[in-house]
């Protein structure tokens, strides 16, 4: 009978340090490791990895860690079956953890050996699943926000794919759409914008 392949983690950790230690002590318990450095690194990788755990720092580059399990989600609807692990020393990291639903969360500074170990217990219970064949993520755009205003329908759309892979896409009532490319800063600002203004996911 052939060998059971390693469980995967996605590690999303900008932190050199973190990074290095987390991935040394989950090497070590025999899990196949990950990397990605920020929030559109890890929409890049995700399909193809197919993790069985994603362990997940919130302050990244390009988008957010709660972002970016929020595009990850709209692009595949087995990233519901994957659970999240928040690791943050942000003062708002709970509630955030919560608010996407992580499975687990622990603040900084951590206890390496308590983080494995949960990263363990989510891991095994997925082992079944793990086994069994699934495609990676679509490709093409992500609509992550919408809202209708007089000037017409407003979209803020993530295509991994591109570079810059942000744009806000306005639909006039009559006309073609026009896109214009945002960076990270300005994808956070519009986001926080339709949040305030009611968007319910979609």
């Amino acid at each position: 009978m052939s060998a059971r392949p390693p469980l995967r983690v996605l590690l999303v950790e900008d932190h050199l340090g973190t990074r290095e230690l987390l991935t040394e002590l989950l090497t070590a318990e025999g899990f196949q490791v990950i990397v990605a450095l920020g929030g559109v690194d890890a929409l890049r990788s995700v399909g193809a990895a197919r993790p069985d755990v994603v362990l997940l720092d919130l302050g990244l580059p390009q988008i957010g860690g709660d972002a970016f399990v929020r595009v990850w989600r709209e692009r595949d609807q087995r990233a519901h079956e994957v659970p999240v692990i928040v690791i943050s020393g942000r003062d708002d990291a709970a509630r955030i953890a919560a608010d996407i639903g992580a499975a687990g969360f622990f603040p900084k500074p951590f206890d390496g050996a308590a983080v494995v170990a949960g990263v363990s217990r989510l891991a095994r219970r997925r082992t079944a699943e793990a086994s069994s064949p699934g495609a990676g993520a679509p490709t093409g755009p992500v609509r992550v926000g919408e809202l209708e205003t007089r000037s017409g329908r407003v979209r803020v759309l993530v295509d991994a794919e591109h570079e810059p892979p942000f744009a806000l896409e306005v639909s006039p009532p009559h006309g073609s759409p026009v896109r214009v490319t945002l960076d990270a800063r300005q994808l956070e600002v519009l986001l926080t914008l339709l949040d305030m203004a009611g968007r319910q996911p979609r």
